[in-house]
């Protein structure tokens, strides 16, 4: 009962002064315990508010992020999706309760994170999810990986960005080779948060993403992490477009633009021209 009053309380609050406040309380109420809790559709999710991650479930975020809802729109209800860094599963289980006909393909080098996101769908009953413990990237092999235990798990990256980061290793699969291996025909939505190994993942799917059927995708894009204006080239020489989400429309952005952890979309013009004309 207190977990649902205070996720009403953020869903209900119109401010944003004023949440932080709520989180406070919750944070008093509940402490340093796990709560399960309701992140859609009756998908339910387990995690402590010392995580960022299961902050911002817990306060709603997902439900106003415009770009993060309109990403698990595009899926059809039959389709194929790849979540690349899934972390403990948030995108790919709404993804598959949303599209119950779908095959969600989900990719996450973490052990802890990729346990949780498996114990996430079972307990949730949701099968139509393939879960892969490897990251995503230019070549087929193993790396060094730098996992995030404290604060935000979601930071954990190929590159060491703190000092309590923790160096593990991974095994490393192109999405070219894994999409070759297995036989899938067609991709339709791809969720990349990777925080700065974006090129290294399209640099490894450039003959999924020049196909004629090329996916939809959702991605972060920060030049904190990255250099962005390559990783949109790189889509652009794939016969990609780059928009952000504003206000229910697309709006294109520019190679030289700077952004600063933002989500953005890549489409075909086919994509655009099936929005348009459904």
């Amino acid at each position: 009962m207190v977990i649902a009053l205070l996720r009403t309380a953020f869903r209900l609050w119109p401010f944003l002064h004023g949440r932080g406040w709520i989180l406070r309380l919750a944070k008093l109420l509940l402490g340093h315990r796990p709560i399960r809790f309701d992140i859609g559709g009756g998908t339910f999710i387990e995690g402590t508010l010392d995580d960022y991650v299961i902050v911002w479930t817990f306060m709603c975020r997902h439900e106003r992020d415009e770009g993060f809802q309109h990403s698990l729109a595009l899926l059809p209800r039959d389709g194929v999706a790849f979540d690349i860094g899934a972390h403990i599963g948030i995108w790919s289980l709404l993804a598959a309760r949303c599209a119950p006909s779908a095959r969600v393909h989900s990719f996450e080098p973490v052990p802890q994170q990729s346990q949780r996101l498996r114990a996430h769908a079972e307990s949730n009953g949701i099968a139509n999810i393939t879960i892969n413990r490897c990251a995503v990237g230019a070549e087929n092999g193993s790396t060094s990986f730098y996992a995030s235990y404290e604060e935000n798990t979601g930071t954990s990256s190929l590159v060491r960005r703190r000092n309590d980061n923790v160096e593990i290793h991974v095994g490393v699969v192109t999405l070219d080779s894994y999409i070759a291996e297995r036989g899938i025909a067609r991709v339709d939505v791809m969720k990349v948060d990777v925080e700065g190994a974006e090129q290294l993942v399209f640099s490894g799917a450039r003959q999924l993403l020049s196909s004629d059927d090329a996916p939809a995708i959702f991605f972060e894009a920060d030049d904190r992490l990255g250099d962005t204006r390559t990783v949109k080239l790189l889509l652009a020489e794939c016969g990609y477009g780059i928009y952000r989400r504003k206000r229910s429309k697309y709006v294109p952005v520019s190679p030289d633009e700077a952004h600063q952890d933002e989500d953005l979309f890549a489409l075909k013009p086919r994509h655009v021209a099936q929005m348009h004309h459904p």
